[in-house]
């Protein structure tokens, strides 16, 4: 998994999954989702799964935590429907 975080916006590509979510540094996230326009985009995200989907709601979980304003663009039809079949898609298009 690579991470590019540039201003507002982290790019992310490569696979999102269990073997690369305990990689990922958090702290590089933090000062991203603090701001009122944070985006993650997905779409050089290869492969998703349930460790991904949940490193995606920890996500969400801290910008609200820390005021900022998330934005998630470019997620697969996978991760939707990985997150329909675990009964939380609706989650991922609360605001």
């Amino acid at each position: 998994m690579q991470v590019n975080i540039d201003k507002h916006l982290a790019l992310l590509s490569g696979e999102l999954t269990r073997e690369t979510v305990p990689h990922i540094k958090q702290g590089d996230f933090d000062k991203l989702l603090a701001q009122d326009n944070a985006t993650i985009d997905f779409a050089n995200v290869s492969r998703t799964d349930t460790a991904g989907l949940a490193w995606i709601f920890l996500q969400m979980s801290v910008a609200n935590r820390l005021g900022g304003k998330l934005v998630l663009t470019h997620l697969s039809n996978d991760v939707l429907k990985l997150a329909k079949l675990s009964g939380v898609e609706a989650l991922l298009h609360s605001k």
